[in-house]
């Protein structure tokens, strides 16, 4: 997978989330096209940046516990020789 995909897979899932809609665990993995432990793993490093991830049994779905927003930009920037 490369960078770019990577990048609108974490949107997604925050998009998902966001909205509480994932569904359960397996359902939510199923949406993003990955394993279960693939999307723990994914959740554990959102986590490691602050956004508190929570999963509602009554919900079916994982939400956020606090506000986040998530960013991403990046710039390529090349030197004339």
């Amino acid at each position: 997978m490369n960078f770019y995909d990577r990048i609108e897979r974490v949107q997604r899932i925050h998009q998902l989330i966001r909205n509480e809609s994932t569904g359960a665990p397996k359902e939510f993995a199923e949406k993003i096209h990955l394993r279960e432990r693939q999307l723990y793993n994914l959740l554990e490093e959102l986590k490691c940046y602050g956004a508190d991830i929570r999963y509602s049994a009554e919900h079916s779905s994982y939400y956020y516990a606090n506000n986040v927003d998530i960013s991403i930009e990046f710039n390529i920037k090349i030197s004339p020789q």
